[in-house]
């Protein structure tokens, strides 16, 4: 078991504590899991990076970390936290959001073994991002279905947009001190 390995365990434990905060009702606490989560989504690909421990299944339980954390989640927290107030559109923007979660995870992970290489960029922005958009809304506690819909809608856009956004380098950082 790699440390890139490890440190992706821990992203799907607070993925974990993130949903059974959402279960009891706790939305605020768990959108903070989910940031949790997030950092140690960061980590474990700068990890995996730095010591070159990208394997086949450190790529498949990246994968699923992200799935969990980013997709399901910030759905299910968003379900919890205006269950009195879902409408119809609501859940087709939740729909939408999801298949184009998965559409960009899909086309990056080809998008990486067809160029076996290292990836410069983020193609589109990446599903991590929705932990932060997702703890935004729970955070200023928008019970306003329409900004709630109208924020979800724009995850989705910048997710299947086709714009890149640089990959932050740390090594470089850890290098020097």
């Amino acid at each position: 078991m790699t440390r890139a390995n490890i440190i992706t365990l821990w992203n799907i434990c607070f993925w974990l504590i993130s949903i059974r905060l959402w279960l009891e009702w706790l939305y605020v606490r768990s959108a903070w899991s989910l940031l949790l989560a997030m950092m140690w989504d960061f980590l474990d690909w700068h990890v995996a990076r730095y010591f070159k421990q990208e394997s086949n299944i450190w790529k498949q339980l990246d994968s699923l970390a992200d799935f969990l954390c980013f997709w399901i989640a910030p759905v299910c927290i968003l379900y919890g936290f205006l269950w009195q107030e879902i409408t119809f559109l609501f859940w087709i923007v939740s729909l939408w959001f999801v298949c184009c979660s998965a559409r960009r995870l899909g086309r990056y992970n080809v998008s990486i073994e067809q160029n076996n290489k290292k990836v410069e960029y983020f193609e589109w922005i990446p599903t991590t991002a929705n932990a932060i958009r997702v703890s935004i809304i729970l955070f200023f506690s928008m019970h306003n279905e329409f900004v709630i819909i109208a924020c979800m809608a724009c995850m989705w856009g910048c997710m299947i947009a086709t714009f890149k956004v640089k990959k932050p380098d740390i090594s470089r950082i850890i290098k020097k001190t």
